[in-house]
């Protein structure tokens, strides 16, 4: 497991009170992969409406958050992993993330195999964007 500087790495809990002058390297979660994992982790009931539907959405994806990181954890370590939202080029995105920092910096991400791994992960659960870096929304 290779990981680079660690002392340009951020904590996410860091990373949120540098906002917006901190960067998060990880994978977009595509909005259509979203809906289609979480029917299938985690349906949501059809006669739900209102508060009730809002809050078993929420639920729902939570559970595929969970599903995503607890998949990874067994390439890359869990405090180095967390769903965050991040921006780039004019649109923000929901994000598993790998590393935090200051700014860019390609020492800090997973390399070689384990990058490998962690993109057969997400592409398994229909997610097939390159990961890259973005600012932490």
């Amino acid at each position: 497991m290779t990981m680079g500087k660690s002392n340009e790495l951020l904590s996410y809990q860091d990373a949120r009170r540098a906002r917006p002058r901190c960067c998060v390297y990880g994978f977009p979660l595509d909005d259509a992969a979203l809906v289609s994992i979480g029917e299938k982790l985690h349906p949501i009931p059809s006669d739900l409406t209102g508060e009730e539907h809002l809050a078993a959405g929420v639920a729902q994806s939570e559970m595929v958050h969970e599903h995503l990181l607890s998949a990874c954890e067994a390439v890359w370590p869990w405090d180095r992993l967390a769903p965050v939202i991040g921006y780039t080029k004019g649109k923000y995105y929901s994000v598993i993330a790998v590393a935090a920092s200051k700014r860019p910096n390609d020492e800090l991400i997973p390399q070689g195999e384990d990058m490998e791994k962690l993109k057969k992960i997400m592409a398994d659960n229909g997610f097939k964007d390159e990961p890259r870096w973005f600012v932490m929304g």
